[in-house]
């Protein structure tokens, strides 16, 4: 049988280490508790990591120029409209990103900043020419693309 002595030491001793990193409320900053006042009534509950990710994060606000801001807002906007089977999605697709090399991320971004800045009138030209392929070949083209994000292989022909 296994000795429990040990991990009655370590409850303890974990309860310590959570109380010495969580943050004090009025231990923040002015212009951070400003940020933060959505979470002032709870602030105390939150666990430290918890804690900690929203003091970053309000660092970041408070490093921001109003159009970055305007930006940030506009994402969150976004991200709320989504539904939580979307935004799971979107996380999982993250987590795939995240574990591809350097490299591939890489190529992936760049696939991405062509797409971005391709005008409206060429991505409708992209959409019309997506259209009009036979459907055999659509359907075998998002074939493709699935085993090369399941594989994590460079884009078509390359």
């Amino acid at each position: 049988m296994m000795n429990k002595f040990p991990l009655l030491i370590l409850l303890p001793l974990c309860s310590i280490a959570f109380n010495v990193l969580a943050i004090e409320w009025q231990q923040l900053d002015a212009e951070t508790r400003q940020v933060l006042t959505p979470f002032k009534d709870r602030w105390s509950t939150l666990d430290a990591d918890r804690q900690q990710k929203l003091q970053l994060g309000a660092s970041r606000w408070l490093g921001m120029d109003q159009q970055q801001r305007q930006q940030a807002q506009q994402r969150l906007q976004r991200w709320q409209q989504l539904t939580p089977t979307q935004q799971q999605a979107v996380r999982q697709r993250f987590l795939r990103f995240q574990k591809l090399d350097p490299q591939k991320q890489a190529r992936v971004r760049q696939s991405f900043e062509r797409f971005r800045n391709m005008t409206p009138a060429q991505r409708q030209q992209l959409k019309r020419r997506w259209d009009k392929l036979p459907p055999a070949q659509r359907k075998r083209l998002l074939r493709q693309l699935r085993i090369r994000q399941r594989d994590h292989l460079p884009r078509f022909g390359g």
